[in-house]
């Protein structure tokens, strides 16, 4: 059982040989409540405001669940190298779990992403303007699949898009 306060910041990576692991009793965890002993207990992802995730396979609804909690978040980096595009790509759609709001992380104004294409990023950038929460700033590594055209409309649709570099090994043993 976890009861970190303080805690605002959180990287998430596996260590070794992840391949046939699943992540969703971590997720579970830090969407429990911390602790019985406050008055209202609250989870440690509801805390967050900056979260990195690297390389942790888990089932979709597990994403739900954890995306759910995130309600303060602000600064998501994501690599999807092994991780489920469905990461990054629920960000951009309507909230279904209730009392939650509209959308996913409605706070999220900073995202930083690996391995993704200018399709889904366009549609990223495109819902959450038009849901009323636009991301601010977006960087994407070298690796992405982005042309001219996407980069072109990225830039007029986001106040800072930058690209930085990284690489699968990099990202995978960070």
């Amino acid at each position: 059982m976890f009861y970190l306060p303080a805690l605002k910041h959180l990287y998430l990576s596996p260590a070794g040989d992840f391949d046939d692991d699943d992540f969703g009793d971590l997720f579970r965890e830090l969407t429990r409540p911390a602790s019985a002993v406050q008055e209202q207990p609250r989870s440690l992802a509801i805390r967050l405001e900056s979260l990195e995730i690297s390389a942790l396979p888990c089932q979709v609804e597990c994403i739900k669940t954890l995306y759910g909690d995130l309600q303060n978040l602000r600064s998501l980096n994501l690599s999807l190298y092994y991780s489920d595009p469905y990461f990054l790509d629920i960000i951009s759609t309507p909230c279904t779990l209730p009392g939650r709001g509209d959308i996913w992380l409605p706070r999220l104004v900073t995202l930083y992403v690996c391995k993704a294409s200018g399709i889904s990023l366009r549609k990223l950038v495109l819902q959450r303007k038009v849901a009323g929460v636009p991301l601010s700033s977006l960087y994407v590594d070298r690796f992405c699949e982005l042309d001219d055209e996407d980069v072109d409309w990225l830039k007029e649709n986001v106040s800072t898009f930058e690209f930085f570099e990284g690489s699968e090994e990099y990202h995978r043993f960070r």
